[in-house]
C-alpha cells in the first residue's frame, strides 16, 4: 500500500542523505553535508510502511520550488508517489532541472510540467557545467 504524510527534517534526511540521491540533488559548489533547513515542507511517500520517497517544496522569488526524489528499491512505484505529492502540494509550483538529468525533464514534462526558461552554464557538476531549464507547474 501506498501513503503519504508530512514528515520532520530529520525524516527526510533518511532519503536526502542517500548517498546516490545525494550526489544527484547537488552540484560542486554544495557542501559535504547538509542541515536540511524546518522552513521547508517535506512530504513523505511511504511503500508498506517503508519511506520510498521525499518531496521537498520551499519559497523563493519565484515562488514555491518542488523536489521529489524516489529510493533506488522503490522507483517502480515513482509516479503514484510523485501523483500524491504533487496532489498535496497544488499548483503553482517550479523546478529546476539540470541537462545532466534528461530523464528527469522527461518525467517533469510528464506530469505537466512546462519549461519557461534556461539558464545557461548555471550547473556545476565534476568540474563540467550544465544549462539548467526551469520548469512551472500551473
Amino acid at each position: 500500500m501506498i501513503t503519504s504524510e508530512l514528515i520532520d527534517p530529520e525524516e527526510a534526511a533518511n532519503v536526502l542523505d542517500e548517498p546516490e540521491i545525494f550526489d544527484r540533488i547537488t552540484d560542486d559548489t554544495c557542501p559535504e553535508a547538509i542541515e536540511w533547513p524546518d522552513t521547508c515542507t517535506y512530504y513523505g511517500g511511504y511503500v508498506d510502511g517503508e519511506l520510498a520517497s521525499v518531496s521537498v517544496v520551499h519559497e523563493t522569488e519565484r515562488g514555491r520550488q518542488f523536489h521529489f526524489q524516489v529510493l533506488r528499491p522503490f522507483r517502480e512505484y515513482k509516479d503514484e508517489l510523485a501523483t500524491q505529492a504533487l496532489d498535496y502540494f497544488g499548483v503553482p509550483l517550479w523546478c529546476e532541472i539540470p541537462d545532466l538529468y534528461p530523464q528527469v525533464y522527461k518525467i517533469a514534462r510528464r506530469f505537466g510540467f512546462r519549461e519557461v526558461e534556461v539558464m545557461k552554464d548555471h550547473y556545476l557538476k565534476n568540474g563540467e557545467r550544465y544549462d539548467s531549464r526551469i520548469l512551472e507547474l500551473r
